[in-house]
């Protein structure tokens, strides 16, 4: 099994933030159902893991940013990627 940690914040555009939340989660879940997503509306950053590397950034998953220059590190250090 290949679990993914996801945190996360949902800017607010067409509807309200839990259809867009719901929507975005689903989607994800029905390719990959042992992602674990954790919402947080202070963060602006996206940190994305699977146990080996992370990413860490601002890049956003809509069709309003797609032609964004965005910015983000990928980590793959052993160690810093441990789970506690």
């Amino acid at each position: 099994m290949n679990d993914i940690i996801v945190v996360f914040n949902v800017a607010a555009w067409e509807y309200n933030d839990d259809q867009k939340i719901n929507n975005l989660i689903t989607r994800s879940l029905n390719q990959n159902p042992y992602i674990q997503f954790f919402y947080n509306t202070n963060n602006h950053s996206k940190i994305i893991s699977n146990g080996e590397k992370m990413y860490i950034g601002s890049a956003n998953a809509t069709d309003h940013t797609k032609n964004n220059l965005e910015a983000g590190v990928i980590i793959d250090d052993e160690d810093c990627n441990k789970k506690s």
